[in-house]
């Protein structure tokens, strides 16, 4: 009996160690074993973002504004971001402001190359022939996409019109002064260059000086295109350094990891299913929550340990592990009721219990298995991550209950135990 009891500690104290490595982490050589949070960080560019991810952008705002000039920036900044992903088709992206240097972007999923776009600088500068800058988006006091004709020899197009600040208007004033004199026109250099980060946009002439206040970017850009830019000049106004990083990521319907109360209703949901599962089947139970918690940190940590990334497919494959276990263990149980209900001892109808459900049990994780390999091998990207998650899913499960739930029960069992209600009839 005392090898028993060595063995049920031993089992507790492996799910325990299994459950802290899955929470906290470890570092074996040089191999660093992180929890599943550690997926979670800068936005790997060479692959899709995906999965509806939530993520933040941070923007690095002048430090020496006031806390309202700051605030009024980030709001300028998350409504030229809403903009932007419009431009870019994410009509469903909403953009919130998130604490004082930071934005959450939720939604469909996002290309890292349609990121990188939206959280592109953008420096808009305008330029003489021999390459001095005249002024720059910074001195916008507007700026929006527009339709129609930019002038009486043009046909109808998409451009951007932007207003010009006192000084900005001046600078072009000065400008194009000079570049409109004869020499210059004879040189060839009677032109402005508008660029976007270096690479020239469009360029236009001029035989006079320009005085207007109000003045236009077309060359024949798309609506999206035109949209883009204008929302790029507003980033570059407000002149915020962007970078992004992953936040948890979220399923288009749920919302999960980034809604607290998701991930909090979550925990409630396990915890009484597993305070149910002690209620009803006593000692069985509690091997069960052994058996179900091991299950579910192995999973963790071999999801961690095979660098998957925290998707709603691999959060979906999590759950799925408690689910396999609770249904073999229930099987389990329930088999050695039956068995209990005969006049069988403890011993003996744990040992029934196990040799009338063990096929079963390969069964059920069989059928999930070839389920998982076969997403694994024909799916796409996402369907192989899931089916690779479940796959690790089912095999914890399984492992747990075989390991787990026989060493536990048959302790308990060698304790000779007389009153059956201790399990659960």
């Amino acid at each position: 009996m005392s090898k028993r009891i060595v063995g049920i500690v031993a089992v507790v104290l492996v799910a325990a160690m299994l459950t802290a490595v899955a929470l906290c982490g470890i570092t074996i050589a040089d191999f660093e074993l992180l929890p599943l949070t550690s997926s979670i960080g800068t936005v790997n560019r060479d692959h899709e973002i995906g999965d509806g991810r939530a993520f933040f952008i941070t923007a690095k705002l002048s430090e020496n504004s006031t806390a309202e000039e700051h605030e009024a920036a980030l709001e300028k900044l998350r409504v030229a971001i809403s903009a932007r992903a419009i431009s870019l088709g994410y009509n469903d992206v909403t953009v919130s402001s998130y604490d004082n240097n930071k934005l959450l972007v939720e939604g469909n999923a996002i290309s890292t190359t349609d990121l990188a776009y939206l959280t592109a600088q953008g420096n808009l500068t305008f330029e003489t022939a021999d390459g001095n800058v005249i002024y720059t988006s910074k001195n916008f006091t507007a700026v929006q996409p527009a339709y129609g004709p930019v002038s009486s020899e043009t046909d109808i197009q998409y451009y951007v019109m932007y207003a010009l600040d006192e000084a900005g208007a001046q600078a072009l004033k000065e400008a194009t002064t000079v570049y409109s004199s004869s020499e210059m026109v004879a040189a060839n250099k009677n032109y402005i260059s508008v660029k976007l980060d270096g690479t020239v946009l469009t360029q236009y002439a001029f035989n006079e000086p320009y005085t207007e206040t109000v003045a236009q970017i077309s060359a024949n850009f798309s609506e999206d295109f035109a949209r883009y830019l204008a929302t790029t000049a507003l980033l570059g106004k407000l002149d915020a350094e962007m970078t992004a990083s992953v936040s948890q990521p979220i399923s288009p319907m749920w919302g999960f990891a980034t809604d607290k109360m998701a991930v909090l209703g979550f925990g409630i949901g396990l915890i009484i299913v597993l305070v149910l599962l002690l209620v009803f089947y006593r000692l069985c139970g509690f091997a069960g929550i052994v058996s179900t918690i091991s299950a579910l940190s192995l999973s963790a940590i071999l999801i961690s340990a095979f660098r998957l990334k925290l998707s709603s497919a691999v959060i979906v494959a999590i759950i799925a592990t408690i689910l396999v276990a609770l249904t073999m263990n229930i099987t389990l149980f329930e088999s050695i009721k039956s068995s209990l209900h005969t006049g069988r001892s403890a011993s003996l109808a744990v040992s029934e219990g196990f040799s009338a459900t063990t096929k079963a049990m390969l069964e059920q994780a069989g059928i999930v298995a070839i389920i998982a390999i076969t997403m694994l091998i024909f799916g796409s990207n996402d369907a192989r991550v899931f089916g690779g998650a479940l796959l690790i899913a089912v095999i914890s499960a399984y492992v747990s209950v075989m390991i787990c739930t026989r060493v536990i029960l048959k302790g308990f069992a060698s304790f000779r135990v007389k009153n059956m209600k201790l399990f659960g009839i």
